[in-house]
């Protein structure tokens, strides 16, 4: 695989205008200008967390997508995350009010929503680790969330690199998406996110399914599903083999836990490959 380099903000949005000016010149004629950090910071107002850098530097560069809508000819998971937020939307919708008083974590982290999509959302972990910019995560209807990218950097890249390398490709109003070289755009520009996906995975495999009593269960199977979940789109293919090497051990074992587990892995892996 040929390795692109890391293209920095504003550059790798610019990329990503660039390729829809060409294509659907409409969708990209309708991101706002961008606001100054004093301005965004007035809309905002004060978070618990600090923002990471690349979050001043994404509304500096624009300030969202002006329709809330999207564009007429997709759905609005067809430019998702890309299509993100102004940041009076990010304002609207920081506290969460449709969770009822329940606002999704990502282990034990709050969510900033960045990316809307009906009932779906692309998000900022607030308060972990990080020195210079904060993990994107899916978070479903119900509010469950998923890592997905390393950074808005990392995210934005991967969108592009995508386009570019054809893991994502236009045809007749449709984005579709070529497994492969999607997932392996992914996993080159998400390493944080590859790591956690694996370590989560590789963690509690061996309890996936075992006919024991097992301390903490419940817990582990979260983290084990969760490390799944994050891997579902990248595909590394040493995960790949442990999965099919799981499900050839659980087959051994005829505990209703075991043959639950084996349906689980079973359509995970037919997803992946």
């Amino acid at each position: 695989m040929t390795i692109f380099p890391m293209k920095k903000l504003p550059e790798v949005g610019n990329a990503f205008l660039h390729y829809f000016q060409q294509f659907i010149p409409d969708f990209a004629e309708k991101f706002v200008p961008g606001i100054s950090p004093t301005e965004l910071q007035s809309v905002l107002g004060t978070l618990q967390y600090e923002l990471p850098p690349d979050f001043y530097t994404l509304y500096e560069w624009r300030n969202g997508y002006a329709d809330f809508n999207g564009h007429p000819d997709f759905n609005c998971y067809s430019f998702a995350p890309f299509h993100f937020n102004t940041i009076e939307m990010v304002a609207a919708e920081k506290n969460w009010d449709w969770c009822d008083d329940n606002p999704p974590t990502y282990k034990g982290y709050n969510v900033l929503p960045l990316v809307s999509c009906g009932r779906v959302f692309w998000g900022i972990t607030l308060g972990r680790d990080y020195q210079t910019e904060a993990h994107i995560v899916y978070v479903d209807s119900v509010g469950e969330c998923v890592l997905r990218y390393d950074s808005i950097t990392c995210m934005m890249n991967s969108i592009v690199e995508s386009f570019e390398r054809g893991g994502l490709l236009l045809s007749e109003n449709v984005i579709r998406r070529n497994d492969e070289l999607f997932a392996e755009t992914l996993r080159a520009n998400n390493p944080k996110t590859l790591s956690e996906g694996i370590a989560d995975f590789e963690r509690y495999i061996d309890v996936y399914g075992s006919d024991t009593d097992i301390a903490d269960y419940s817990m582990k199977m979260d983290i084990l599903l969760n490390g799944l979940s994050i891997l579902y789109y990248m595909k590394p293919s040493a995960i790949l083999e442990q999965v099919r090497c799981r499900l050839n051990a659980l087959e051994n074992i005829s505990s209703e836990r075991a043959i639950s587990a084996h349906e689980g892995l079973k359509m995970w892996l037919n997803a992946n490959e």
